[in-house]
């Protein structure tokens, strides 16, 4: 069972299924999460189901869809 509370209270990163980078989720809201890339300008906000994380390693949350498939999910 994943601790979606710890991953977005740690900030953690997110990267897609290409090992891009894609920024780190930031909230939990309903079955989504918020990955917000860029830590000073927000360049991309993201929301996203919690149905494309593939795993998370204890550093990092990765994604089941590319870097590309995710911005249809930016907002």
């Amino acid at each position: 069972m994943v601790n979606w509370s710890y991953l977005t209270e740690t900030k953690k990163e997110v990267k897609a299924s290409d090992q891009k980078s894609c920024g780190n989720v930031m909230a939990e809201y309903e079955d989504n999460l918020v990955i917000i890339e860029g830590s000073v300008i927000k360049s991309h906000e993201y929301i996203v189901p919690k149905s494309v994380v593939d795993y998370y390693d204890d550093k990092n949350i990765y994604l089941n869809i590319s870097r590309d498939a995710l911005l249809e999910f930016d907002v």
